[in-house]
């Protein structure tokens, strides 16, 4: 994670989810992030409970959503897993 901005970033809270051909969506992974200073990188850990291997998220759609409280902040739709 990194804060590209010129300013402190708030702690942010950030979620993965994973989206079916259905439109059913499934927590992959989510945890909080810490304030980040003006171009400062860190890594995160994240657990999940999706046990890994072919097929686990194969064909859905991979959300990445990142929000101050309730308030959306940012969303990413990467491509989807093949």
């Amino acid at each position: 994670m990194e804060n590209f901005g010129q300013v402190t970033s708030k702690e942010a809270y950030l979620k993965i989810e994973s989206l079916d051909k259905s439109g059913k969506k499934r927590l992959i992974a989510s945890g909080k992030v810490q304030a980040l200073q003006p171009y400062e990188k860190t890594k995160l850990s994240l657990s999940t409970e999706i046990k890994p291997g072919p097929g686990a998220i194969e064909g859905e759609e991979i959300i990445i959503t990142i929000l101050d409280g309730k308030k959306q902040l940012s969303t990413f739709h990467p491509l989807t897993q093949a």
